[in-house]
């Protein structure tokens, strides 16, 4: 992927997006560092077949943890939780770590990130966890429709030409095609498909992206989304966006969602 400057702010969206990414910003200083699971069972040569923990990953779990904090009745009431390309295993794993009771599932389409991801589970001493290899979710649209409560998503976001998304190998980690939306793009209906009534979703954004677009797409299908947490990394911001069915109240500055 090439280089691209840092968008202006008038290439971000609308006043209103703005200023949602402004709170999610803030809420992101405010946020306490999640602790990593453990990549003791590592080594370098992994991640040259592998997602590397990065600043998105970091991001990601702060993210969960701060909402999970301020929003506890989403905790008492998941039962199922869904990682869409667990890569390193990293986000499953954490969220399994706070959630013991639920069944875990996480899905890739390179088998070798699945292995990788059970060796992150087991290291982290988390037995509730259960991988598919497949593109997505999508073995899963028809026996769990609107059943799971949590769904993971940090997608290959990064803009590329569109034949690089292709394969199952590690550049489909991060080889986003144009705008990086091309598996943005398949997994929203997927996503909205699979959210259970009051299940919430946890995604991974850069602006080139266009989320305020994405946020439209995913109305349209009776799911809100909004930025969460919000930070700079090197020349791009990173978004962790929150989305849940409709019928909850729009986003507050903090506390739980009524």
């Amino acid at each position: 992927a090439d280089f691209h400057p840092l968008r202006s702010a008038n290439d971000r969206g609308s006043d209103s997006w703005e200023q949602l990414n402004k709170i999610a910003e803030k809420r992101a200083k405010d946020a306490s560092p999640a602790a990593m699971p453990s990549l003791d069972h590592a080594t370098m040569s992994d991640f040259g077949e592998v997602y590397e923990p990065s600043d998105d990953t970091y991001l990601l779990i702060d993210g969960i943890q701060s909402d999970l904090n301020e929003n506890p009745t989403i905790a008492k009431s998941a039962r199922t939780i869904l990682e869409l390309g667990s890569g390193n295993g990293v986000p499953i794993t954490f969220c399994s770590k706070l959630l013991p009771s639920a069944l875990s599932i996480a899905t890739d389409i390179n088998p070798k990130a699945l292995a990788f991801t059970k060796k992150t589970a087991m290291e982290n001493k988390v037995t509730n966890l259960e991988t598919i290899q497949c593109d997505l979710a999508t073995p899963l649209l028809e026996s769990c429709k609107q059943r799971i409560d949590i769904v993971i998503f940090n997608p290959p976001y990064v803009p590329t030409p569109d034949d690089e998304v292709s394969g199952n190998g590690i550049a489909v980690s991060w080889a986003g095609g144009e705008r990086g939306r091309r598996v943005v793009d398949r997994a929203i209906p997927q996503i909205a498909h699979l959210l259970s009534e009051n299940g919430v979703c946890y995604m991974i954004t850069v602006d080139d992206n266009d989320p305020e677009e994405i946020a439209q797409t995913f109305d349209a299908l009776g799911i809100q989304m909004f930025p969460l947490v919000r930070r700079r990394a090197c020349n791009e911001y990173l978004s962790v966006q929150k989305l849940v069915r409709k019928q909850q109240t729009k986003p507050q500055e903090g506390g739980e969602e009524k």
